[in-house]
Order: structure tokens, then C-alpha cells, then sequence
């Protein structure tokens, strides 16, 4: 066996994912590819499992402004490894200028998950810049950035699919899913949105695609989406009891699973659900009249989609209804109902589960998630910690906490099994919107994202994200009590004249670096 052609190194064709490069080379017979890289302090291998004449192989796991020898050889088909010459050299780019200011105040590598965490982060859209920053980002256990690409605009839900892709969703309402070299595969849109689709996009019949994503076992797709009702004798106010009532368009989430190709299977409406007279916090915020619904008054908030694959359910994050609850994807019916109790009507008092000493409600949650033991993970925002109207926690005095719950659905209870943020009195933080909490599945470690800590000037908890400073922090910590801490990074703009970021959630994709 010869080489045809010699092995070259080049950078990734996709400017806006620099930390990979393509490896490629020809033989004059059928060959197997292995790739030995070293850099950083690392050292690390590719072997290429179906043999070909012409090679072209993408190196990932590169860190950034480093230096890379790559060696490569061949193996033909009777095992004879040939190889490819002196060692190629590459060296990666430094971080964009405009990237977001990331730093790392700790970090326990043999005690992290061994992989890499990804995570949407950029300017708040209230940041007063003349070119918001937007990237996906990737960090191993070492704390390194090993992946980065940079966006078109705001980044919501990030999921890993089962093909190793990401399925992305954008501000405005786009699903798409990319490569790890940063390349798009496809995309999605609602047929109904006022926008219009961006070109290759296939077309789902309804009305958006907002906050969150999941991937079923059939290889389809489950999103959040909403429909809008006139609702006679309406409340408008959350802090009013005795406001008027008037007729008004009341948002409805609804939860959309559809085909690769873009055929709906079913639609599940929270309205056939949930009860729409039962208010809570945030009535009246701006979410959809934002998004172009003006007028839209955002009833049930529904911001994070779980798939329970044990029974075939959904569980839902309903923001604004401080609840998770549990929807049959057959049978459209509702399980259970895991919140606070209070103004739940007659018809849904059976659905509520009986929560056990020691339990503290979640009230207007985010990303809902299902444990490998089949508890259920969830981000607790803690807005207001009250329902309408009863008088609210203030920011100031106000946490979020990572929390997980163990149902029991037969006996419709619900138990308190672990918490982190509870127990630092001495730095309470208090994350108002977005945010996650994820159980990681090898470590059992979670990993925490406050991505939404917004602050006053004296330092204390705010919830006005227009006049005040947004950052980012997130954690992983051990599942003990009390849980370590084992990793903690922020990205904070201490300059003179600081702006805002933040970042929706976190989710958790293998290591790159193979072997």
C-alpha cells in the first residue's frame, strides 16, 4: 500500500466553528485511517472504522491558540499500517473579540462528568451594543473551551440528538439542527408565523416553536408551540384582585410532536388541560407581545418539555402555573400536577400531588428533566414564591435552587430528595428567567446554570433586567448532602461600562476527543 496522496491538515471549512480541522488523504488501495494528536497536554487518537481510497477525517476536541502535531498512518485491508510521514502541524485561532467574557473560579477535573457541556450565550437582548454577541460553547471537564460556534441571533433550547447533532432553537422561532463541525443539516419552521422562513426550511403546520425541544424514541420531534383564545371576563391584573375584567386573547401553550419531514402527529392544547382562570405571576408580561402577538396575555408560560420514556409522557414546565405536570403523549390526558395547591378548582384537586415533610414548592421553573433513577430535575427560578394575591418574596430576599422530586404516581405524592442552593445563606443567587439544572449521568454530578442573575448596583438580587446588569453563573456540583462544588464559571462584563449577558441552559454532549 502507497499513500496516493499525502496526508495535508487544513482548518474546518465553517468559519463559525474554528476549533476543528480536516485531516485528508488517498491510498492506492482500500485503508483504515488512525490520526494521533497531541497538544495542550493532551494526547489522543482516531481510527477510522470502514475502509476507503479517499480520506477526509474531522479532528475535534481542540482547544483555543494551541499548538497541534498530528500524525497520521494508514492500515490496509491485511492489517499492514503504513505511515504518512514526519507529524503535520496545526495551530488553532484565539477567542473572537467580541466573544463573551467566560471565567472559571474552579475547577475539579478528576471529579467532573467526563464530557463536554454545551450552552447558548450572548448579549441580552436589552444590552446596549452596536452588534449583539451570540455562540454556542462547549467546556470539558478540564475547563477548557474545546467548541465554539458563533450564532445568527439568540439562542434558546440546545438538545442533543441521537445522531450526535444539535437541534438549536433560535429567538424567532427556528428549529435547526447542525453538525459538530458547525455545518447545517436542517431546519424547521412554523407555517403560520408572520415571518418569513428562511430558505431549505420545511414547514410545520402551527403557530411557533418557542423555548423547548426534545427528541422521541421514534426519531420525531416534540416541540412547545401556542395557540390564542378569546377568554370572556378576564382578569387584568396580577396584583389587582378587584381590576376589571374584560375579554381578552389569552395565550395557550400547546406541545406539537412532528416528523423530520415536517408532518404533525399530534397536538396537545394545555386549554383542554389546565384550568385558564387560574392566574399567576406574570400575567401580563411582554413574552408574545415581543414576538408579535400584541395583546397576548401569557396565561400558562409553558417554557420546558421533558420526554418520561418509563410511560410514554411528557413533563411540562408551566411557568406561570408555577407547575411540572405529567401529559400522556397517547392520550392526551393529564397525570399529575407537581406545584403549590393553592387556586386549583374542583375538577383538578385529584391530579395534585401530596407533597412530604420537608418539600418546598418550585414556583416559575425552567427545564424540566428526568434523572437515570426516574426522579425529576428541576430549575427553580423562585419568582415571587407566592401565587396572585398573595404578597410576593422581592428580589433582594428572593433564591433559585436546583431541585429534585421523587413521585410516587399511584399514591399521587411527591417527595423532596435533594437540593443545591437552599444551603448557601452566605451567597444566596437568584437567577429570575432561563436557567437549568441537569443530573449527569456517569458522575451522577448536576450541573447548574443561573442564566439569568440579574443585580442592582449595591449588589443585591434584582428582577429588572432593563436598568440593571445581567450575568451568567453556572456550577457543577456533587448529588451529595451537601453537595461540593467541583466546577463553577461566570461570565460577567466587569468593565467600566458593563453590558448584559446570559444563557438559556446547558446540556451535556459526549467528549470529542476519541480514544
Amino acid at each position: 500500500m502507497q499513500f496516493r496522496q499525502s496526508p495535508r491538515v487544513e482548518p474546518n471549512p465553517n468559519p463559525t466553528m474554528p476549533l476543528a480541522a480536516i485531516v485528508s488523504f488517498a491510498t492506492d488501495v482500500p485503508s483504515r485511517a488512525i490520526i494521533r494528536i497531541s497538544g495542550g497536554g493532551h494526547s489522543w487518537s482516531i481510527e477510522s472504522q470502514e475502509t476507503a481510497t479517499e480520506h477526509s477525517h474531522p479532528v475535534l476536541g481542540l482547544t483555543v491558540g494551541t499548538d497541534y502535531e498530528i500524525a497520521v498512518d494508514a492500515i490496509d485491508e491485511a492489517g499492514a499500517e503504513v505511515s504518512g510521514g514526519a507529524a503535520l502541524t496545526f495551530t488553532t485561532p484565539p477567542l473572537p473579540d467580541d466573544f463573551p467574557p467566560l471565567e472559571i473560579h474552579l475547577c475539579e477535573p478528576s471529579e467532573r462528568e467526563p464530557a463536554m457541556m454545551v450552552f447558548p450565550v450572548g448579549h441580552h437582548p436589552l444590552a446596549k451594543v452596536e452588534k449583539h454577541a451570540n455562540y454556542l460553547v462547549g467546556i470539558d471537564r478540564n475547563g477548557d473551551i474545546v467548541w465554539h460556534r458563533e450564532m445568527p441571533g439568540q439562542v434558546h433550547d440546545v438538545q442533543l440528538l441521537s445522531n450526535g447533532n444539535l437541534l438549536w432553537m433560535t429567538g424567532n422561532f427556528i428549529l435547526n439542527e447542525i453538525d459538530m463541525l458547525g455545518n447545517q443539516i436542517a431546519r424547521w419552521h412554523p407555517q403560520h408565523h408572520k415571518d418569513n422562513p428562511p430558505p431549505d426550511s420545511i414547514a410545520v403546520a402551527t403557530q411557533s416553536f418557542h423555548h423547548s425541544v426534545a427528541e422521541l424514541p421514534s426519531g420525531n420531534i416534540a416541540v412547545l408551540s401556542h395557540e390564542t383564545r378569546d377568554v370572556d371576563d378576564y382578569p387584568t391584573s396580577d396584583t389587582d384582585p378587584d381590576a376589571p375584567k374584560e375579554t381578552r386573547p389569552i395565550i395557550g401553550d400547546t406541545i406539537v410532536e412532528f416528523t423530520r419531514a415536517g408532518a404533525v402527529v399530534s397536538e396537545i392544547k394545555l386549554f383542554d388541560l389546565l384550568d385558564p382562570y387560574r392566574i399567576g405571576y406574570g400575567l401580563n408580561d411582554p413574552f408574545w407581545h415581543m414576538r408579535g402577538y400584541e395583546g397576548g396575555v401569557d396565561w400558562a408560560h409553558a417554557n420546558g418539555i421533558a420526554y418520561d420514556a418509563s410511560d410514554d409522557c411528557y413533563v411540562i414546565s408551566v411557568r406561570h402555573q408555577d407547575a411540572l405536570i405529567k401529559v400522556d403523549r397517547k392520550t392526551a390526558t393529564l397525570k399529575w400536577i407537581l406545584g403549590t395547591h393553592a387556586n386549583w378548582g374542583e375538577r383538578w384537586q385529584d391530579l395534585l400531588l401530596t407533597p412530604g415533610n420537608g418539600l418546598a414548592w418550585q414556583y416559575h421553573q425552567h427545564d424540566p428533566s428526568v434523572t437515570p433513577d426516574g426522579n425529576f430535575m428541576v430549575f427553580d427560578n423562585g419568582n415571587n414564591r407566592a401565587v396572585p394575591f398573595d404578597l410576593p418574596v422581592p428580589p433582594a430576599k428572593n433564591r433559585s435552587r436546583a431541585v429534585e422530586f421523587a413521585v410516587n404516581a399511584d399514591a399521587k405524592t411527591v417527595e423532596q430528595v435533594w437540593s443545591y442552593g437552599d444551603g448557601e445563606e452566605a451567597n444566596p443567587v437568584y437567577s429570575n428567567f432561563v436557567s437549568g439544572a441537569y443530573r449527569l449521568p456517569e458522575t451522577g454530578n448536576v450541573y447548574v446554570t443561573f442564566g439569568g442573575v440579574i443585580t442592582a448596583p449595591d449588589g443585591t438580587p434584582s428582577a429588572n433586567m432593563r436598568e440593571h446588569l445581567v450575568s451568567v453563573r453556572m456550577v457543577e456540583v456533587t448529588h451529595t448532602t451537601p453537595p461540593k462544588k467541583v466546577f463553577e464559571l461566570t461570565v460577567k462584563d466587569n468593565t467600566e461600562y458593563p453590558v448584559s449577558f446570559m444563557a438559556f441552559r446547558s446540556e451535556r454532549v459526549p467528549d470529542l476527543r476519541q480514544g
